[in-house]
């Protein structure tokens, strides 16, 4: 098994070196500066795949990557651009959709996304076009759910991470629940636990990555009869961007090339807070994987030397799998599609072969 392993991965040298280039590439991009934004916004739109269609040679004339979803409820977005072309995404969302958007901004001295996915699909999974913002949670600033979390002596409200669940390992809210959520359609099943577990009039507070997570969840439990919801305005990324921030606890996970960041978004942040732990050796890391075997795919840390020890897999079992890494090597090899899975990830390949 594994001299096969180890002839089939020294077969992907060859390829490895062409797609050399497109690594030397991208990191030749690393010398610009880029505007990681993120931003969500609800309004009625009549015709969203007619926008859909006008916003796109406009985007990629200014250099626009990321992922984009718009449908008749509103906009949700995560793009990055050159710094330097901020001003006009700003001016062409003003023109085509409004002048009222919360934009919320990293720094980045790379682009992390590789190309642009712009379309016409639900804004987040489970909210289709009858969802409605007005039925929502209330919102809490910043510095409001800091006063609230600080002031909570006897009754403290319940605090709950609507992420996945090894983003709440990454980083997290002191006192904040840990979730088994793997995706968003299971949030009935959450919301219904809540509802059988906790009494409606306790005060809940809730936050995720940007907010919009909130938006769907908190609907859900005010339908279900809770009458004190609230949610993190902006989610992490806006608290992350004030001053005040005693309240988190380790870094923010983001889904784009750079995976694992300080909360407040800049690389060397003293606000870098490691608090995750390598799943095999018990090492303290930042980096993470999905598990290369195909049955499983699960989101793990792991050290440099485990990942390439393990071959990327979540576990030994994983790796000696007959669906484990090797079966992936004409995808994983491919440098410039595995922008996403973050620089790592490609020093891991280069490492294997």
């Amino acid at each position: 098994m594994r001299s096969t392993m180890f002839n089939k991965m020294l077969s992907c040298r060859l390829e490895l070196n062409v797609y050399r280039i497109s690594l030397r590439t991208f990191c030749t991009d690393q010398k610009q500066s880029f505007s990681v934004i993120s931003f969500y916004k609800f309004k009625k739109i009549l015709e969203p795949k007619e926008l859909v269609e006008t916003l796109r040679p406009c985007l990629k004339e200014i250099d626009v990557k990321g992922r984009i979803y718009i449908n008749t409820v509103g906009i949700n977005s995560q793009i990055c651009l050159p710094s330097g072309k901020t001003d006009d995404m700003k001016k062409l969302f003003a023109d085509y959709f409004s002048k009222n958007i919360n934009y919320k901004v990293h720094y980045s001295n790379f682009q992390v996304f590789n190309r642009l996915r712009l379309s016409n699909k639900k804004l987040v999974d489970g909210m289709d076009d009858n969802f409605n913002p007005e039925k929502v949670g209330k919102h809490l600033t910043p510095s409001e759910w800091n006063k609230t979390l600080d002031d909570a002596e006897q009754d403290k409200p319940l605090v709950l991470d609507i992420r996945n669940y090894y983003e709440w390992q990454i980083g997290r809210f002191k006192d904040s629940q840990q979730q088994k959520l793997r995706t968003f359609n299971e949030f009935d099943d959450y919301a219904d636990e809540i509802e059988n577990s906790v009494e409606k009039d306790r005060k809940i507070m809730m936050y995720c990555t940007g907010g919009i997570r909130c938006e769907l969840f908190s609907a859900k439990l005010k339908e279900r009869g809770f009458k004190d919801v609230n949610q993190l305005d902006g989610g992490i990324i806006k608290y992350g961007l004030q001053p005040d921030t005693h309240n988190w606890e380790g870094n923010l996970f983001v889904f784009d090339d750079r995976l694992v960041v300080p909360v407040d978004g800049v690389t060397d942040s003293p606000k870098k807070e490691i608090i995750t732990c390598c799943r095999h050796c018990g090492r303290q890391v930042e980096t993470h994987y999905n598990c290369a075997n195909t049955k499983c795919n699960n989101v793990f840390a792991a050290c440099d030397v485990c990942a390439v020890k393990f071959i990327a897999c979540c576990s030994e079992k994983c790796s000696t799998d007959q669906n484990n890494y090797i079966r992936r090597n004409s995808k994983q090899v491919n440098l410039k599609r595995s922008i996403g899975k973050g620089e790592h990830f490609r020093l891991m390949l280069d490492q294997l072969s």
